[in-house]
């Protein structure tokens, strides 16, 4: 069973706005109610320098792949019949 790579793509996407929404959500409740503690904001941006750090070594891994190639899946559960 053969399958493309942009699929996988496809999944890292809807997982990568997942969590970019849960972390909206993080980052507004720390403005929102820890405006005035340092410990809170020193948090939030090692946060962020983590999740930016993450999202460059990503873009490194995946930015000389064509995505237009398959690879073949073998799941043993599988039967694929022709």
């Amino acid at each position: 069973m053969m399958i493309p790579y942009w699929i996988i793509l496809i999944a890292y996407g809807i997982g990568f706005a997942i969590f970019l929404l849960l972390a909206s959500l993080s980052i507004y409740h720390v403005v929102r109610f820890a405006r005035m503690s340092k410990s809170g904001l020193i948090g939030m941006y090692l946060f962020l320098a983590c999740v930016i750090v993450v999202l460059g070594m990503t873009w490194l891994g995946i930015r000389d792949i064509d995505w237009t190639q398959e690879a073949e899946l073998n799941l043993p559960f599988v039967v694929v019949q022709n």
